[in-house]
């Protein structure tokens, strides 16, 4: 049995360890134009230099020689499900008998004049963050586009350096509210930031180097670095011609096993839908822990396995600028529900929203709370099989046996 999987990163890693766990000596080759093991998690704490490459590797330097991988410094570019082999841009064609998908996700990157020039930048692998690192000297005037976690802890960072940052975009608009938004808005302009919260830019200006970014209210950002931070899309352009299922956002559709479409082909990661359990939605999720547990079922699934992803709480957290933000569930409520305020005060700004008994979506601001306990809360509400003690509910997720693998359909999801 040969197992190709496309892809190393969160779902790549764990994906190896579960088909090893299943059948010990199937040949496992992996493609990736970027062999490094390492959590992009911490990307931002590379860029900062408070963590080196060493510090956020997720294997040690033999993982892939102990699970007798064999590497690939090459990229997926196509593939031809009827053939079973999988094109590489160097020309090569790699035959499979099951197929993994995890390609992770590519920046999204503006329509906007100038995106080309020299000096515009994404951080989204550890080349771009070495070139980052490389251009931002203490001085230099940055420029984040964007104000998700992913672009304030970006931001944080280079402030870090020594970098003079303004950061153009509202502020967390997908996971806060106006109140919170106001909290974390106060925190970055008290660290010496700029801010333009709700102000996109029109266009980056230069000739062959950025040197300003031009808002839609006409103000001028000096600029000699921009960090492009507008959020990620999943990487699936490459399968657009495979006649693999895609969702209307670009995802890979997958069910319960983490099985495409297509017979012998999984999907994981960033690049496949996620099941939000407390909407219902199937949707990417974006998430490292998503990522892990996906990874997981499909490698079971992969070698014969009973594993089932069972979908995942949507939650992010972050501290930046000396505020801690924790967000989870449907953080905009859901019909019905009942939202329960605590501050903003000293003890910082506590959204909750309930229904019935279920907690349903929290955010939080400044806040120490159990934010953990609230998370797995959403979690056994959603699953009432969850017993305490029953262990973690990542593993329990990951892990609860299901009915038969039916490795060609996607009806189980």
């Amino acid at each position: 049995m040969r197992y190709v999987i496309a892809g190393n990163s969160a779902a790549a890693i764990h994906a190896i360890e579960a088909i090893r766990a299943h059948d010990p000596v199937g040949e496992i080759v992996l493609v990736a134009p970027d062999l490094q093991s390492y959590s992009r998690v911490f990307l931002p704490e590379l860029v900062s230099g408070e963590k080196t490459l060493e510090d956020v590797a997720m294997r040690p330097p033999g993982f892939y020689a102990g699970h007798r991988v064999h590497c690939l410094e090459e990229k997926a570019v196509g593939l031809d499900p009827a053939r079973r082999r999988l094109s590489l841009a160097g020309g090569a064609r790699l035959e499979y008998d099951r197929l993994l998908v995890a390609t992770g996700a590519v920046p999204a990157l503006p329509s906007l004049p100038g995106v080309e020039l020299d000096g515009v930048l994404v951080a989204r692998d550890f080349s771009d963050v070495a070139l980052l690192k490389e251009r931002a000297s203490p001085g230099l005037p940055v420029v984040v586009i964007g104000a998700s976690f992913a672009g304030l802890k970006l931001a944080a960072a280079l402030q870090h350096r020594g970098c003079r940052v303004a950061i153009a975009g509202r502020v967390l608009r997908r996971a806060l509210d106006d109140t919170g938004g106001r909290l974390v808005e106060a925190a970055i302009t008290q660290s010496g930031a700029d801010l333009w919260p709700g102000v996109r830019a029109r266009a980056l200006l230069g000739t062959s180097r950025v040197e300003a970014v031009e808002l839609v209210d006409g103000t001028r950002l000096e600029a000699g670095l921009v960090l492009l931070a507008s959020g990620v899309t999943p990487n699936t352009r490459w399968l657009e011609s495979s006649g693999i299922a895609l969702a209307a956002d670009g995802s890979v559709v997958t069910g319960s096993y983490m099985q495409t479409s297509i017979p012998g082909v999984y999907a994981a990661g960033d690049v496949a839908q996620g099941l939000d359990i407390v909407t219902g939605v199937k949707r990417p999720l974006l998430l490292w822990p998503v990522a892990v547990e996906q990874g997981r079922v499909a490698g079971a699934s992969m070698a014969g396995g009973y594993a089932r992803y069972e979908g995942s709480v949507p939650r992010n957290t972050g501290t930046f600028f000396g505020v801690t933000v924790a967000t989870a569930g449907a953080t905009g409520g859901l019909p019905g529900a009942v939202t329960r305020v605590r501050g903003p005060g000293p003890g910082g700004y506590v959204k909750r929203w309930y229904q019935g008994p279920r907690l349903v979506g929290f955010l939080a601001v400044g806040c120490s709370g159990p934010t953990g306990h609230w998370i797995t809360a959403m979690t056994r509400a959603q699953h009432p099989w969850l017993q305490s003690g029953s262990g973690s509910i990542g593993s329990v997720l990951s892990h609860r046996l299901g009915i038969s693998n039916s490795e060609g359909g996607i009806a189980n999801g």
